[in-house]
């Protein structure tokens, strides 16, 4: 299969350029990713980006995510469990949701 490494940073793309180069994996910001009609993927794995956000911008984020899916295609996202706020420790965190 083919994979696509996702950031906002074009900073954080080169390093993982560099770091995770192949035949099969591609490099582009959500910005690059959005702007061009692709195939449905099978699965997604976003890690550590949720938190980012403001919350005000995390739903519309997570359903554009999804909707690059094809049915029946699977999720996984990861982020630090909060205080359903931005984080008390670190000030990139925007939006720790709280697990009940």
């Amino acid at each position: 299969g083919h994979v696509i490494g996702l950031d906002i940073s074009a900073e954080n793309l080169t390093c993982a350029k560099r770091e995770f180069a192949g035949e099969r994996v591609e490099f582009c910001t959500y910005d690059q990713y959005f702007a061009s009609p692709r195939p449905p993927a099978d699965k997604l794995v976003c890690i550590e980006t949720y938190e980012h956000m403001p919350r005000a911008e995390t739903a519309a984020f997570v359903r554009r995510v999804l909707m690059t899916l094809r049915p029946g295609g699977d999720a996984y996202f990861t982020f630090p469990p909060g205080e359903d706020g931005p984080s008390a420790v670190n000030p990139y965190h925007l939006n720790e949701p709280r697990l009940e």
